[in-house]
């Protein structure tokens, strides 16, 4: 019963993740360039905007946090974070949990302050740039976090492989 509960936290985990990080690449990459032109790009990104920081902050951040410490658990089978350390899994899950909380910040900094100020800036007709040029550096950086996040991930799963078939 106890793997069952540890096979549905990972793939909640996973799932969470793919749908932020697939969020974020799809919002720079792909809407952003469409409509960057459009006279109504303000009004179309603060929407998007908008909404996906809701599902971010209200569905894949308690996920990715609940699942991330519970299979953390799981492996090291301590409840202490700082106690992960002793092992080998429990060491990239504390760099992971250090990393989370830092894209908590930048997240909270991008969602809540720099991004909003920028489109409240372009709807006015002011000069955005300041705040734009900002967002997209923390939105960035908060890409590459995500990138180590998931190299680490995929490190803990072939760690974990390999221990458990004590290679």
């Amino acid at each position: 019963m106890k793997y069952e509960i540890y096979r549905i936290s990972v793939f909640l985990h996973i799932f969470a993740f793919s749908i932020w990080f697939g969020g974020m690449i799809f919002i720079s990459l792909i809407l952003r360039p469409s409509i960057m032109r459009r006279q109504d790009y303000p009004e179309i990104i603060d929407v998007v905007a908008r909404k996906f920081s809701k599902i971010t902050w209200f569905f894949i951040f308690p996920v990715l946090f609940v699942s991330g410490f519970f299979n953390s658990y799981f492996r090291t089978g301590e409840i202490n974070p700082f106690e992960w350390s002793q092992y080998a899994p429990g060491k990239i899950a504390l760099v992971k949990f250090h990393l989370f909380i830092l894209i908590l910040i930048l997240s909270a900094l991008h969602d809540f302050k720099l991004g909003p100020k920028a489109v409240e800036l372009m709807k006015s007709n002011a000069n955005p740039e300041k705040f734009r040029k900002l967002s997209g550096i923390v939105g960035r950086v908060n890409f590459l976090l995500g990138i180590v996040m998931l190299i680490l991930g995929i490190v803990m799963l072939i760690l974990g492989i390999l221990l458990v078939r004590g290679c």
